[in-house]
């Protein structure tokens, strides 16, 4: 599946999705919300083609300022009228959009987001990070909803998922003092990368899996990578316990700083995606595991996180099996 872009759209782009797959039962021309034309108010696209201006777009959100019933605050957000193409549902395409909005009301300042949520979709924003308050309560001519909200208090520093050719031209053309930290991921056959970025974290270990002993498939393919590199003199090392405590304190120390991180293994995909996930879980905190992985795929959208990586930070986390599902559950939709 090709990776949607994500850009901003004019308010009454909205109304088509809103009316077929939001308010069906009510006329295309009561489709306008209140406050769609604030100032503060923005609406998202995800469109299937990039840079196609007319296409229409196959997912649709909308932010507006608006303090959140009952327990108002300063910098509260309110996120609305997210809608996708039902033959376009279950593709990610939602996550990717409420990600997308949640990433510009930071940037906006907003402190909180809140939406109200049809109870069916309670479970979708909660994989989001979103939290239920208060109970359920009926909005007339729609169905049963609940008020859920998520803060706004994981702030992390830009990063960048790179392979060894693409961060050696960046650090050229950019210099070194452009950047806040580096993450260097090399096995046996990679090259080094020399790059005075400080602080750095060099971590050496191979592009392969542990032996997971309770997957039988994977075991075997495991064994038989390992097999092969042996016969050419190569022993092929797995990331381990001690790699991923080391990620999660890199990322703690470097968590406010100001210049984007750089995570670097030879091709930019599994490695480097990975360290990458381990350090989104740790600023996110616990519950936040889709909008980590989002983030990931949204900074580098052919990431494939090294699932290794992904299980022992998991474990390390005490995410309970979810940053496991959540990876694989992507994964599965992406095939």
């Amino acid at each position: 599946m090709q990776t949607p872009e994500i850009r901003p759209i004019p308010a009454e782009t909205t109304h088509d999705l809103r009316h077929r797959v939001l308010r069906p039962h009510q006329p295309l021309a009561e489709m306008a919300y209140p406050g769609d034309d604030d100032p503060g108010t923005f609406h998202l696209g995800a469109f299937p083609t990039a840079g196609v201006g007319s296409a229409a777009p196959v997912g649709i959100v909308s932010m507006y300022a608006e303090p959140m019933p009952k327990a108002p605050r300063a910098g509260d957000l309110r996120l609305r009228g997210m809608a996708v193409e039902p033959g376009r549902q279950g593709q990610g395409l939602g996550a990717a959009l409420v990600a997308a909005a949640l990433k510009a009301a930071r940037e906006a300042g907003g402190r909180r987001v809140w939406c109200n949520a049809r109870t069916s979709a309670a479970g979708f924003y909660s994989r989001l990070g979103f939290t239920v308050t208060g109970e359920p309560f009926d909005l007339p001519g729609i169905g049963e909803h609940y008020v859920m909200w998520i803060g706004m208090n994981q702030s992390h520093p830009d990063f960048l998922i790179l392979g060894y050719s693409e961060t050696a031209m960046l650090l050229a053309k950019e210099g070194l003092s452009s950047f806040g930290g580096f993450v260097s991921i090399r096995g046996q056959r990679d090259p080094y990368l020399q790059a005075d970025i400080g602080p750095r974290l060099d971590l050496s270990f191979d592009d392969t899996p542990p032996i997971d002993e309770s997957d039988e498939i994977g075991r075997y393919r495991a064994r038989e990578l390992r097999r092969k590199a042996a016969d050419v003199g190569l022993l092929l090392r797995p990331p381990s316990v001690g790699d991923v405590e080391a990620i999660i304190d890199f990322s703690e120390r470097l968590q406010s700083v100001q210049q984007p991180i750089l995570f670097q293994c030879f091709a930019g995909i599994s490695r480097s995606a990975g360290a990458a996930l381990v350090a989104l879980s740790r600023w996110h905190g616990p519950g936040n595991e889709s909008l980590s992985v989002q983030t990931v795929l949204d900074a580098r959208p052919a990431a494939q996180p090294h699932m290794g990586l992904v299980r022992l930070a998991d474990a390390a986390l005490s995410r309970n099996g979810r940053l496991v599902a959540e990876v694989e559950r992507v994964q599965k939709e992406r095939l």
